[in-house]
């Protein structure tokens, strides 16, 4: 004699096949701990076809779908779910989300078995539509940057695998000749070798060099940059490229210098009012001795 659950399994087993296998998500249907029906998408999320998942049971396809204990248990609770987003990590694949929905095969026969519906479809288009979205912001952030500053991208050892258009227009140099060059084509010789090296030290370390720095344009003359160095960091926070980010002050170093000179100026000339008035007030004291 058949008990209540296989009587259950029969009754719905056969209609519940039909159609699951023509839906466009993942789809299980179960009772107590038994598959009633499993379509496709769901032997591809578990890597297991219907034989397979019947022998299994509902408690393990879950596990081997990937998803946490915590999600594990509220799905074996039977409480109705409707569009929960899930993270699943099925062995052998990258983790993924899925939207999980969770309804009674017959709203009026609850005990009948429950019908669990995996939507990793739905779950891959907002996730594309975000990457959509923050794809734009990173483009509107970039381009903003290269309005206003001067960008340049090296590898560890210096060569520049990405200039931008202001860099190209304060270089001289056109992108095709930047690109593969080392930075070293722009310098000036003006700072010292200690002044390389502890900038080098620095951004291996991962840390950001923030500083000034004299170049030489392509036709010989001189500019200036307040510069940043940012060490771009791969998984194991190690620097496998260099952004700098600069901003030309050509102009206030050349006011720097201009008003340096006129202190240096005013100052010989204090000393030598000064060594005058000096010689004048011995002279005076001579004659009235």
């Amino acid at each position: 004699m058949m008990d209540e659950s296989s009587k259950i399994l029969a009754r719905h087993k056969k209609t519940t096949g039909q159609i699951l296998g023509h839906m466009p998500y993942g789809m299980l249907a179960f009772c107590d701990d038994k598959i009633i029906a499993s379509n496709l998408d769901v032997h591809q999320i578990s890597g297991l076809n219907f034989n397979d998942l019947e022998s299994e049971g509902v408690t393990e396809t879950l596990t081997l779908v990937g998803f946490s204990d915590a999600d594990r248990q509220r799905i074996l609770s039977c409480v109705s779910i409707h569009g929960k987003e899930m993270q699943c990590a099925p062995e052998g694949r990258f983790p993924a989300v899925i939207e999980v929905t969770l309804q009674p095969l017959d709203i009026n026969q609850p005990d009948d078995g429950y019908l669990l519906i995996l939507d990793e479809h739905r779950s891959k288009k907002r996730m594309e539509k975000s990457l959509q979205a923050y794809s734009t912001e990173i483009r509107n952030h970039k381009y903003a940057l290269d309005q206003a500053a001067i960008v340049a991208v090296t590898d560890l050892s210096g060569n520049l695998t990405y200039v931008n258009d202001k860099f190209s227009e304060i270089t001289g140099y056109p992108k095709n000749e930047l690109i593969g060059s080392n930075h070293r084509i722009l310098s000036s010789s003006h700072h010292s070798d200690a002044f390389f090296q502890q900038l080098w030290e620095t951004i291996s370390q991962g840390k950001n060099w923030i500083g000034e720095v004299k170049n030489r344009h392509q036709d010989g003359n001189f500019y200036w940059e307040n510069k940043t160095i940012v060490p771009l960091l791969n998984a194991k926070q190690q620097p496998y490229q260099y952004m700098s980010i600069s901003f030309e002050i050509t102009e206030r170093k050349a006011a720097e210098e201009e008003l340096r000179l006129h202190q240096v100026h005013l100052q010989d000339l204090v000393e030598q009012r000064t060594g005058e008035l000096t010689k004048t007030k011995k002279n005076l004291e001579n004659i009235l001795a």
